[in-house]
Order: C-alpha cells, then sequence, then structure tokens
C-alpha cells in the first residue's frame, strides 16, 4: 500500500474522491468498523471541477447502531437490502472506468478510509476481496498530507 503526497499533474486526466461510511459505536475506540456506503466523485485534472457522482449503500455483517444511524444517517433498515461489499465494488469499478477512461488516482481525505475500513475490513478481515481485485486501490492520494506537505500545519 503507499499513499503518495503529489503526483505529476499530466500523468492522470482524473481524480477520484472516494469516502466510506461505517458502522461505530459511541465511545469505543476498539470497534470493528465495517463499510456501510460507498461514495464517489470524479473530479477532472485539467478543469478541477466534479463531473459524476456515485453512491452505494452496503450490507454489513453487524448491526448498525442507533449512534451510527445518528452519525451517519444510515439506518438498519436502509443496509438490509444493500448488497455486500464484494457486489459493491464490482459496481464501482465497472462506474469508475466508464467514466475515467481508466486514467484517475484515489484521493481520500486521510488514511482511515484506506487503511483501516478498505483494506483491513474488506479485504483482510472479511476476505470478500482480493488485493488484485483492483490495483489503483494500491495507492493513493491522502489529501490532507499533500495539504500539510504543501502549506504547513497539521499535527506534529
Amino acid at each position: 500500500l503507499q499513499f503518495l503526497y503529489f503526483i505529476e499533474m499530466n500523468s492522470i486526466d482524473y481524480y477520484v474522491s472516494l469516502y466510506f461510511d461505517a458502522t461505530c459505536d459511541k465511545g469505543d475506540e476498539e470497534y470493528d468498523h465495517e463499510i456501510i456506503r460507498v461514495s464517489a466523485g470524479v473530479i477532472c485534472a485539467s478543469k478541477g471541477t466534479v463531473f459524476e457522482k456515485w453512491s452505494s449503500l452496503v450490507s454489513p455483517v453487524g448491526k448498525i447502531s442507533k449512534f451510527c444511524t445518528e452519525k451517519t444517517g444510515i439506518s438498519q433498515k436502509q443496509v438490509n437490502s444493500a448488497q455486500p461489499i464484494d457486489e459493491v465494488m464490482t459496481q464501482f469499478d465497472s462506474w469508475v472506468s466508464e467514466k475515467t477512461g481508466g486514467c484517475f488516482i484515489i484521493v481520500t481525505d486521510g488514511h482511515f478510509d484506506m487503511q483501516t475500513l478498505y483494506w483491513k475490513q474488506a479485504v483482510g478481515k472479511h476476505k470478500k476481496l482480493k488485493a488484485t481485485d483492483y490495483p489503483y486501490m494500491t495507492k493513493w492520494v491522502n489529501i490532507k498530507k499533500s495539504f500539510q506537505a504543501k502549506f504547513g500545519g497539521g499535527k506534529k
């Protein structure tokens, strides 16, 4: 796994901003998070504009807490009819490939979504996905770190 501070602007056509919502519970630092929604937006690198959005609910193995519903707006009833993570990622892959022609890089707002949610939960613990299923998920731009590297600030 690799996160990138900066990338060559000429080397890609699109950024795909990827975000996961996950199960959670109040005050439990050891909570076993599961992805319950995958959301993405395609940003044209040359124009800096979002031109496509996509989102899908994911059926978790566990149950959604009341705290989680209050925080995310996602209820157990909503995810009861959702598809499992492997099927949702197959749909995402088709959508992102169609919209970008395959010339893109994932952008996130931190490591949590990729390292904790996607890799540990979907690929690791539940083994619904293989690391080789979506090679573009092995590297991403952490926009928080890129911003800090360029402009300073953040945690020391």
